[in-house]
């Protein structure tokens, strides 16, 4: 696929093909998705719902959904440390899935 801007923002247009496509930048990663239009005034009707469409299928920044365990901890309550070193389990060997 072969890939020309157009004059208007977030529009795009396969050289081969002559299709459509709506480009949005999300997370710092290019997403493309067919308008299955060739032409351009047409294609520009569709884009804002496309962008739309991309944008609700791909989770904000920092969204991580409902809290599991969201009764579990009060707001003003202190988390308690791990009582022995058992319990405890350091940065390295977390992402090595051990337990020291």
């Amino acid at each position: 696929m072969k890939v020309t801007p157009t004059a208007t923002q977030n529009l795009v247009k396969d050289g081969v093909a002559g299709i459509y496509y709506a480009r949005v930048k999300i997370k710092g990663l290019s997403k493309y998705r067919s308008l299955e239009k060739t032409v351009a005034t047409t294609a520009k009707l569709r884009l804002q719902d496309k962008l739309k469409e991309i944008r609700e299928s791909f989770p904000a920044e920092g969204a991580t959904g409902p809290l599991e365990n969201s009764a579990a901890f009060e707001p003003g309550q202190t988390q308690q440390k791990p009582s022995n070193k058992s319990e405890r389990v350091t940065r390295g060997n977390r992402r090595m899935g051990a337990e020291s």
